[in-house]
């Protein structure tokens, strides 16, 4: 059974290791990205209105935090939600993201024990880097503007949030997330506060980084050769009728060994970074049989990096998609990010609940001889975005004898949790590469990849219901 983690809204996320585990009762600390604060108790204990709200509405909603003295069971959510107090996000220490729609009920509210209400500033809804004036250059398209993701509150509709940005100036120019409530605009830069504050935008972060791409022994280290053999003690898996998805940057008609098993969505010519993580998953043996793949059996679905996972929904409906193979990151070396916890995270973790049955698993990064002071080198270089995800599997990379590579990327993530989750044998492996080649190399994708057969092997063991 796959465990499920509840995912936090992008605004919260300083949490250290021991943050959970140490909260006290009277902890009423609000842990943002931004900086932690206590805020002021404005819910009087007899009803009695003590707010004074800085925040504007849009279609009669406005979007604040709100704190409690006990986190509010399923009867005190529903009086509130009767109220228009929608809560949806929970935030350290002991609140939520929420939309109050139409006249603020500070009785209801003192009811159900509330004891603050905070309305954001612009920094507060910004990522650090943007609140500090400093724009990363790839989020620099043409001078004097910027390329930025806003998430916005599950309470407004995406026509709600087109029509604000519409009446404000402001142009989405991607739309491609927004079923997950992310939207990309290019703004001027002078105008970045004034988005921030808008009473639907619930927080703004720069536009990711492109994604960039980061066996013989390795199926017998692996047992995957116990799992296939047809000996009596084997289980004679193949990944039949199971079907993989695999983010990356080639053309997988290129190379023989995919032959009649291939659905290819990938808008490329070329490469081959992607047709040897296909080739670790996948690979029939055509041309060689010494080095076929974990799962040689199971379909494979290829799309271009991270479309894998923004077309899952369509994906999983047409194909029965249930595992996807993601051998890439953004910004691969910049302490900065490693291990923060965004907007990609956030779509991957709503995922995980809308398609239960899917699961994703990303390559936990190539950046292990990266040193993140106060930590010792080799240690909390996971990559940002996708692998600090709390429901995906992130997949460390290690030697033939199952030693830690130096270039593997390590945790914990920023808020304190430890990745990767697993480890799988990524130096001195053989590899599918363009055209009808194998070639001999070393690389975390091939360990990652691996990883993804397995699975593949698992499901391919589930009987049909």
């Amino acid at each position: 059974m796959k465990i499920l983690y509840l995912h936090f809204t992008c605004i919260i996320f300083i949490l250290n290791s021991f943050s959970g585990a140490a909260q006290s009762v009277n902890d009423y600390h609000l842990l943002l990205k931004n900086g932690s604060f206590t805020p002021e108790r404005n819910i009087l204990p007899d009803g009695s209105n003590g707010i004074n709200l800085r925040t504007s509405s849009f279609n009669s909603k406005s979007f604040v935090i709100i704190q409690f003295e006990e986190i509010p069971d399923e009867e005190e959510r529903r009086q509130l939600k009767n109220a228009g107090i929608t809560l949806l996000d929970y935030i350290p220490n002991y609140a939520y993201t929420a939309t109050i729609t139409g006249s603020f009920n500070a009785k209801i509210l003192s009811t159900n024990k509330a004891r603050a209400v905070v309305s954001l500033s612009a920094e507060q809804k910004m990522q650090p880097i943007l609140a500090n004036g400093k724009f990363p250059a790839h989020a620099i398209k043409t001078a004097g503007t910027i390329d930025v993701w806003i998430s916005f509150p599950g309470s407004f509709a995406f026509e709600e949030i087109q029509t604000g940005l519409k009446n404000e100036n402001f142009t989405i120019i991607s739309d491609l997330y927004k079923n997950y409530q992310v939207v990309s605009l290019r703004i001027p830069v002078a105008r970045l506060k004034e988005l921030a504050l808008l009473p639907f935008v619930q927080y703004v972060q720069a536009i990711p980084q492109e994604d960039k791409p980061i066996n013989n022994k390795s199926t017998s280290n692996a047992r995957a050769n116990v799992l296939a053999s047809a000996l009596p003690a084997g289980r004679k898996l193949h990944g039949e009728g199971v079907a993989v998805g695999v983010g990356d940057n080639a053309n997988p008609l290129q190379h023989i060994d995919f032959n009649g098993r291939m659905i290819n969505r990938t808008a490329v010519t070329d490469g081959s970074h992607g047709v040897h993580v296909m080739g670790t998953v996948g690979s029939a043996g055509i041309v060689n049989e010494r080095y076929t793949g974990y799962a040689p059996k199971a379909n494979i679905i290829a799309q271009n990096y991270s479309g894998i996972f923004a077309f899952a929904p369509a994906y999983v409906k047409d194909y029965g998609m249930v595992i996807t193979n993601n051998s890439y990151g953004g910004d691969v070396n910049n302490c900065e990010t490693f291990g923060v916890y965004d907007m990609y995270s956030n779509i991957l973790d709503q995922q995980a609940f809308q398609m239960p049955y899917l699961q994703h698993v990303f390559a936990a990064g190539n950046s292990g001889s990266t040193a993140c002071s106060p930590y010792p080198t080799g240690f909390a270089n996971v990559l940002s975005g996708y692998q600090t995800a709390k429901n995906v599997i992130s997949v460390g990379n290690t030697t033939e004898t199952g030693v830690i590579a130096p270039s593997s990327s390590r945790g914990p993530v920023k808020d304190g949790r430890i990745k990767p989750e697993i480890t799988a044998q990524g130096n001195l492996c053989f590899f599918n590469n363009s055209k009808r080649y194998i070639w001999f190399g070393n690389g975390y994708e091939h360990g990652f990849s691996g990883s993804i057969g397995r699975f593949g092997f698992a499901v391919s063991a589930i009987p049909a219901a």
